[in-house]
């Protein structure tokens, strides 16, 4: 399995879990991040920006997701 793929499923899950709570916390994604950092190092650029859309995400977008 690709960085990518894993990626894109943790965006799902995410974005599911979002959706069902209606709220965000503070450390949104981090256990996911940590795993994926784990998995293929800190250094992996689709981890990256994954880190950084936990970061940026906002409720507001979960019209368009």
């Amino acid at each position: 399995m690709s960085a990518l793929s894993d990626v894109a499923k943790a965006k799902a899950r995410l974005i599911a879990s979002a959706k069902r709570n209606g709220y965000l916390v503070e450390n949104w994604g981090n256990k996911e991040i940590r795993a994926l950092n784990d998995k293929y190092g800190a250094f992996n650029p689709d981890v990256a920006a994954f880190e950084l859309w936990c970061y940026d995400f906002d409720l507001r977008q979960l019209e368009e997701a």
